[in-house]
């Protein structure tokens, strides 16, 4: 998979951010390569700089990275 556009860099982090705090259960679940993926276009500096708590996972993500995680949802059922 290729880079992607600056612009999604940022939902791209928290995307990635989050599928780290999955159990790894859940994880491998994910194709290596969709995590590849997050992994590689996510902005380094940021994944220590953005916290993720249960709150600000259900009330204050963009639409961006809603659907990112929808994407990601379907192999988690």
């Amino acid at each position: 998979m290729g880079k992607v556009n600056q612009r999604y860099r940022r939902n791209i982090t928290e995307v990635y951010k989050i599928i780290l705090m999955l159990s790894d259960e859940d994880k491998n679940k994910i194709p290596p390569k969709i995590i590849n993926f997050f992994k590689e276009n996510s902005l380094e500096y940021l994944l220590d700089e953005i916290e993720m708590t249960p709150e600000k996972i259900k009330n204050d993500l963009s639409l961006t990275t809603r659907k990112f995680l929808k994407m990601i949802a379907i192999y988690l059922k």
